[in-house]
């Protein structure tokens, strides 16, 4: 079983080494970035009291937020201003429901399964699977990922593809679920829950650079329990939908000579000190030195 395990992980990796062989076109220098010239801060503070939950025991760090929408669309206006051409993949998009989020932009959706005829004909569609896609590298600016991670039995090739469509100095945003019922239809199966820093290490480990990540608490009126699925042959487990958390993690991809983070056993190591790329497009490599200025909060400018 281990032999099969081992040898299964080896084909996952030399597919993803295959692929970013093939393709040299990718500019290591990456995407043009602009300064938009109205004072703006090139980066996204982290939102330090807009959590849910007592005291900061990890600081700002793997946070309970109330509103991860406003902060996940945050990071696509700071990044759309500092870049104001480019395209936004939208992995999963099936029906283009974050077409608006990326007003401004070139929009493409990548998904394997058929849209309804009014989206087919209104959006610009791969029509291909994540792992099979016979892309090009270094495709995109910005990559949308919103609740698919969960679907994919190979997790860590999704990271590597996505990375390499990726163009050096574009965003991921990914948000997946930590804790939710088992919810499989018939196109795809549900398989996997994630921490925040499992997240991270998806990421580091396909040569992005974590830059946030936590968790959405959906806490809302009273306590209620739910039995999951209806179908038969779901175990009725009770799972108390006050503590429906998905979770998130914004990555950026590294241009040429810019740090690339690399993963650390952090153990006991404080949260502060974990490995994290303090993301800032103001700065000459894309990064402050520290992440002690920060105010906390998404000021008027972010």
């Amino acid at each position: 079983m281990h032999l099969v395990l081992i040898l299964l992980s080896t084909l996952i990796w030399l597919r993803g080494e295959s692929k970013n062989s093939e393709d040299s076109s990718c500019n290591e220098a990456g995407v043009e970035r602009v300064d938009p010239g109205d004072g703006s801060i090139g980066y996204i503070p982290y939102t330090a009291g807009k959590f849910v939950g007592a005291p900061l025991k990890y600081g700002k760090h793997y946070a309970f937020h109330q509103n991860l929408d406003q902060l996940l669309h945050h990071y696509v206006h700071k990044y759309k201003q500092w870049h104001p051409k480019g395209t936004f993949l939208d992995v999963g998009g099936r029906n283009g429901e974050f077409a608006a989020l990326a007003k401004g932009y070139d929009y493409y959706i990548l998904d394997r399964d058929p849209p309804k005829a009014e989206a087919e004909a209104k959006f610009k569609y791969y029509k291909c699977d994540l792992y099979d896609c016979n892309l090009k590298s270094c495709l995109v600016e910005i990559i949308w990922c919103n609740n698919v991670l969960e679907h994919l039995l190979e997790p860590h090739l999704a990271l590597r593809t996505m990375a390499y469509l990726l163009k050096p100095g574009g965003l991921l945003i990914l948000r997946t679920q930590w804790l939710w019922r088992y919810h499989a239809n018939p196109s795809y199966g549900d398989y996997f829950r994630y921490s925040a820093r499992g997240l991270e290490y998806l990421c580091i480990q396909a040569g992005l650079n974590p830059v946030n990540s936590g968790y959405h608490q959906l806490s809302k009126g009273p306590k209620k329990l739910t039995y999951g699925s209806t179908d038969l042959d779901t175990p009725p487990v009770p799972i108390p939908l006050n503590l429906l958390l998905p979770t998130f993690v914004v990555c950026y991809k590294p241009r040429l000579n810019e740090r690339i983070v690399s993963f650390q056993e952090v153990q006991s190591l404080p949260v502060q000190q974990h490995p994290r790329f303090y993301l800032d497009f103001s700065m000459p490599m894309s990064e402050r030195i520290s992440s002690t200025t920060e105010e906390g909060g998404i000021s008027a400018t972010a």
